[in-house]
């Protein structure tokens, strides 16, 4: 598991499961991304996925997430996901806002289960 240092909501979550990671190709190379969360939109039909890439040290920053479209062809169990860049700023503003909910989410939960017996 990648090394954070940083207090983030992410951080036991991560820690908990299995990692899963996705290798982001563009013309410098690639860049290793720990998969953070597939979310829903709501009201709409499509998934996105928000991955925090790892750098040179093997630490990630929860601010610092890249966001794509998740596509999924349900025909063929067999078939690999995939992602594709959202170039709609309103799409991405409404992805974006989704993780910020799901980072509040994962908070709010932890404060939650701080108070349990």
């Amino acid at each position: 598991m990648p090394d954070n240092k940083n207090n983030d909501p992410l951080a036991d979550i991560l820690a908990d499961e299995a990692l899963v990671t996705l290798d982001v190709y563009h013309d410098d190379g690639y860049t290793t991304c720990i998969v953070a969360a597939i979310l829903s939109i709501p009201g709409s039909e499509r998934q996105y996925v928000a991955l925090l890439p790892v750098d040179a040290q093997g630490e990630y920053s929860p601010d610092r997430a890249w966001f794509y479209r998740y596509l999924i062809d349900e025909t063929d169990p067999n078939a690999e996901p995939d992602i594709e860049n959202i170039t709609d700023d309103e799409e991405l503003e409404a992805v974006i806002d989704r993780y910020d909910e799901y980072l509040d989410e994962i908070a709010f939960d932890e404060l939650l289960s701080e108070d349990e017996p």
